[in-house]
């Protein structure tokens, strides 16, 4: 989060702040370069848990808009549209409303 532009609440934020209000401040305000690297372990969880979760959203009869390739302004935009054309599903997208932010894994829109 350090290197986070803008100060947008997400739940991962709320999350830690219920688990522990120091590691908000100290992800916000602390000098990055003091954070342990993440493991190569913790990558795999990620890569895998993603992976599952793209297989698992494939295999719903229903058709899907996948957002996953984008980030930033340019998923949000893309959300938006997707909600406008009325794509029944969108993975991986990005809504925001004053200093909120959420990416849901699945939006039914």
């Amino acid at each position: 989060m350090p290197s986070q532009s803008t100060t947008s609440i997400t739940p991962s934020i709320l999350y830690a702040l219920l688990k522990c209000p120091h590691r908000v401040a100290r992800d916000w305000f602390a000098d990055s370069n003091e954070r342990d690297p993440v493991s190569g372990f913790a990558r795999l969880l990620w890569a895998q848990g993603s992976e599952f979760e793209y297989e698992l959203v494939a295999g719903l009869e229903d058709p899907f808009t996948d957002l996953s390739s984008l980030a930033g302004d340019k998923k949000e935009l893309a959300t938006h549209e997707a909600i406008r054309r009325g794509d029944a599903l969108i993975y991986q997208g990005r809504l925001s409303h004053e200093d909120l932010l959420g990416e849901p894994d699945l939006l039914l829109s």
